[in-house]
């Protein structure tokens, strides 16, 4: 995805059948969800947590926090973090710790492969 401009994005946006084996991209998936909750007057977005690449090598910073979510929404009354999949995806272990964080300080986290895992958000 990263080889993907900006005017593609706008069409991938506006598509519902972009697909990958079938399934549809995570990324793609992520934006439909933006989009679907914004147009909710909520405020999300993307939560950044990709490694810098120098000289074709990743640089991790040794101060991010792995395993955070994909996206981060706030209501008037609540805050959640939703974690993309696609259909076949699933957690991996620093994911499942965050999950776990979340689930003892009462925030909700959601793990969404479409927009409606996300309707329960109000």
């Amino acid at each position: 995805m990263s080889n993907i401009n900006r005017e593609d994005y706008r069409y991938l946006l506006d598509k519902q059948d972009i697909k990958v084996k079938n399934y549809p991209l995570e990324s793609v998936v992520q934006l439909q969800i933006i989009k679907f909750l914004r147009a909710k007057n909520f405020v999300c977005g993307k939560i950044k947590t990709k490694p810098l690449i120098l000289n074709g090598k990743f640089i991790r910073d040794k101060y991010l926090m792995v395993g955070t979510p994909d996206l981060i929404v706030f209501t008037p009354i609540k805050m959640y973090f939703i974690e993309c999949k696609s259909a076949k995806g699933y957690l991996q272990p620093d994911q499942k710790f965050f999950q776990e964080l979340c689930t003892k300080a009462g925030v909700t986290y959601i793990i969404a492969r479409n927009i409606s895992d996300v309707e329960c958000i109000k």
